[in-house]
């Protein structure tokens, strides 16, 4: 029993300091000492951290510590989000609405909407509250002020302000 205990503790080890490097890549990110950030953070995004690669997106997307470049920043957030980061999913969403992945897309919008959708099902609030936006004006999807409604709705739940003010103007 004891040695299964001992074994079980070795196992956790790794894991307990990896999350500690995180953690201290993301203090690290939050302070903007973006060097240390990415000293720390490269390694576990290499490794398949979600949260390291989502911060490493928005290094290279911002031009944080590293050159600014859109289609690693769009690689780091297409492996986060794959691995289910709502944050990484409305990232990408963004980056097809607004043009940055550097994809020649016949349809970003709809792209875009795929991805806030994923991220809003996941109570992402700005995911939520952008969605209910392409839904009333019929960006990239079809134009539905019901389903609009039901998306501010669950922003406003969460407490976003202008989801709140939307509701008001269709009228709850």
């Amino acid at each position: 029993m004891f040695r299964r205990l001992l074994a079980a503790i070795a196992l956790c080890l790794p894991l307990l300091a990896q999350a500690d490097i995180l953690a201290d890549g993301v203090a690290a990110y939050e302070k903007k000492d973006y060097l240390k950030a990415s000293e720390l953070l490269f390694p576990l995004a290499g490794q398949g951290d979600p949260k390291a690669q989502l911060y490493l997106g928005y290094m290279y997307f911002h031009g944080q510590g590293v050159k600014e470049d859109n289609s690693k920043a769009y690689e780091w957030f297409s492996k986060s989000a794959a691995k289910g980061n709502a944050d990484a999913q409305y990232q990408l969403g963004y980056m097809y609405i607004f043009g940055f992945t550097g994809k020649d897309d016949p349809d970003p919008d709809l792209k875009g909407a795929e991805w806030y959708f994923k991220a809003a099902m996941q109570g992402h609030v700005e995911a939520q509250y952008t969605l209910a936006q392409m839904l009333l004006a019929g960006t990239g999807v079809i134009a539905s002020r019901e389903e609009a409604k039901k998306w501010f709705k669950r922003a406003a739940d969460q407490g976003h302000q202008s989801a709140k003010e939307s509701l008001q103007l269709l009228g709850k």
